[in-house]
């Protein structure tokens, strides 16, 4: 539950700086997950949970060139920089 409120937290502050999210609620794979990513053509996919989410970070994934970089939920705003 904890995880999932700090997802929705989440996911809501990057719509309120315009940004389209979608945000998985059925609890599938990663795979499945990903899968669906690239069914939508996201740019970006944010990992936010199991360890990411114990170490209070998220990961960031480039969905065209297959980058990956941790921030910390600190550095939040950062996001809106890179994304933006």
């Amino acid at each position: 539950k904890e995880l999932s409120g700090k997802a929705s937290e989440l996911s809501l502050k990057l719509r309120r700086n315009n940004f389209l999210v979608a945000q998985d609620y059925s609890q599938r794979s990663v795979k499945a997950q990903m899968r669906e990513a690239n069914k939508l053509n996201a740019w970006f996919v944010i990992f936010f949970g199991g360890e990411e989410f114990e170490k209070g970070k998220i990961a960031l994934k480039n969905m065209e060139s297959g980058d990956q970089i941790s921030l910390s939920l600190n550095e939040i705003s950062k996001l809106y920089d890179m994304l933006g």
